[in-house]
């Protein structure tokens, strides 16, 4: 039986530090890569114009993330539609609006990040966001009317949780161990978070919202 996993913000910490700075980035990046699904599932029902903005946002903060050095003037613009998907997510609500405003929170804190790196701890809430995204869908698929520590525990242990952990960690050792050149891990990494497919899990959502 595989071990238990949790959401370990100092270990996360402690793990990114050992990273390059650029590879604490990516990392931070597979993260919101594995909400955009869910994100543009929240767009497909509010407007598909809306759809193409959150897939624009992704492609850009990945550009960000996988160009060295990157001054942006699009910079503050990017921030500006990451402000805008997170408010309209906040104000349009369907069952995928958590989803879309955590994809909206971790762009913003990646494009701050790039800007002021000096605080790795910061690119733990990104991974905490995903974290915070499948812990939401289970407690809604779960139906929980009360949320005890007998419930949290039947969260955390849910295969869509644990499967995000595991992601989790999975990148981190590829980021600290791969002999590929940042260009390669950037393409394999963005489309690894998306093979993880909890989409699929969305469907029952809406029987729920």
């Amino acid at each position: 039986m595989l071990p238990e996993l949790a959401f370990d913000e100092a270990a996360l910490v402690a793990a990114l530090e050992g990273l390059t700075e650029q590879q604490a980035v990516l990392f931070a990046a597979t993260c919101m890569e594995y909400l955009l699904p869910g994100a543009t599932r929240y767009a497909r029902e509010i407007d598909p114009e809306f759809q193409a903005e959150i897939v624009d946002l992704a492609d850009q903060v990945w550009r960000c993330v996988s160009t060295p050095g990157l001054l942006n003037p699009e910079f503050g613009h990017l921030a500006q539609k990451a402000a805008e998907i997170e408010s309209r997510a906040q104000e349009d609500w369907n069952p995928w609006s958590d989803i879309a405003e955590n994809f909206a929170t971790s762009c913003a804190v990646i494009l701050d990040h790039l800007q002021s790196p000096e605080d790795w701890a910061q690119l733990t809430q990104v991974a905490m966001q995903s974290y915070e995204a499948v812990d939401s869908v289970v407690s809604v698929l779960m139906d929980l009317q009360v949320v005890d520590s007998s419930a949290r525990h039947a969260i955390l242990t849910s295969g869509i949780v644990q499967t995000e952990l595991a992601r989790q960690r999975y990148v981190l050792e590829v980021l600290r161990t791969s002999p590929r050149t940042i260009d390669d891990l950037a393409l394999w990494l963005r489309s690894t978070a998306l093979r993880i497919d909890y989409v699929v899990n969305l469907d029952s959502l809406e029987e729920h919202g």
